[in-house]
């Protein structure tokens, strides 16, 4: 069996890749278009012309990125997209029906008389990877970029278990400390794929998956968001157990004991709280009212760890009493 998640990320690492018509992940050249085009005479033209553009890259059909993946990881297996759906295929139905369940084909065509003129895989996310056609490639897009008619289950594939982050929790959360000119977060893990957006320096992500990648240099992350695979050497685990304790001369009402803390002085009292760990990382913020008599600790968290700078009483309205720590 095939896990489903090894069968996304081959398609995944696909994504930039290059469409030959008979092809199944090979390095085009010349020679190879040339056995294509004698293969598939009806596309030869189309083989020995336009798709010249991928000599030298790995390429695909539609249905090829499926015959890729089963030689890879299970065993060598022939067929266009009408073949996958009448013979690989334990369950099929009409695009409406479909499940929200990645790793599902999608096709493009009609039942009767059966035909399928295309063939993607749904990842997740409301996305499918295909090979689109000799001038695109392999792409990764929306559901809606394709007019798909039918699903298919893949008798080959194990679904169980797949992880999906709506239904789990982070590990822990990370700060991107390294990267100054930002972080690529990629689509699969590796360093060929493309980039979905740049993690900016000391942002904060939630880390869902380690060790992920051929050589196992990748995390599966969210930032703001937007889901996806960064290097590990460029993140700072941020530890629960290492943030300070409450006490009763720490700020109460804070919404993170984790969070920098400034105290303004003004006609009227006030802290304002700036999330989440590092100054400038998020602007937004929250007013906490101080009265005559409370007594606070003015606390700073940074990377070394917890710094207190002063403590101090409200004596009376718009006046502190400051005492350094």
């Amino acid at each position: 069996m095939i896990n489903v998640i090894d069968l996304i990320r081959y398609a995944k690492d696909a994504v930039g890749g290059g469409y030959v018509y008979g092809s199944s992940g090979q390095v085009s050249s010349l020679s190879f278009r040339q056995s294509c085009a004698a293969a598939n005479p009806s596309q030869s033209a189309n083989i020995l012309g336009l798709a010249a553009k991928w000599d030298g890259k790995r390429v695909w059909d539609c249905s090829g990125i499926f015959r890729g993946a089963w030689e890879k990881l299970l065993k060598k297996k022939s067929g266009g997209a009408t073949t996958i759906y009448k013979t690989w295929c334990t369950e099929t139905g009409p695009i409406g029906t479909m499940p929200d369940q990645p790793g599902i084909a999608v096709f493009k065509g009609t039942e009767s008389p059966l035909n399928m003129a295309h063939i993607g895989l749904f990842v997740g996310d409301g996305n499918v990877i295909d090979a689109r056609g000799t001038a695109q490639g392999v792409m990764y897009g929306p559901f809606s970029s394709v007019a798909w008619t039918h699903w298919g289950r893949l008798a080959d594939v194990a679904y169980e278990g797949y992880f999906t982050p709506e239904r789990e929790k982070p590990m822990y959360q990370a700060m991107q400390t390294n990267a100054t000119k930002g972080l690529n977060l990629r689509p699969s893990p590796s360093m060929n794929a493309a980039t979905k957006l740049l993690v900016p320096l000391n942002a904060v992500l939630d880390i869902y998956q380690e060790n992920q990648g051929a050589d196992k240099s990748f995390a599966y992350v969210n930032y703001m968001g937007v889901f996806g695979y960064c290097t590990r050497h460029y993140l700072s685990k941020l530890l629960p157990e290492d943030e300070p304790e409450v006490t009763e001369e720490t700020v109460t009402d804070t919404p993170d004991t984790s969070q920098k803390v400034r105290l303004f002085q003004g006609d009227k009292l006030s802290l304002l709280v700036y999330p989440p760990v590092y100054e400038g990382v998020n602007t937004a913020k929250a007013i906490i009212p101080v009265e005559v008599g409370d007594r606070i600790v003015l606390t700073e968290f940074t990377e070394a760890g917890q710094n207190n700078l002063y403590s101090a009483d409200i004596t009376d309205a718009g006046t502190l009493a400051e005492t350094r720590i």
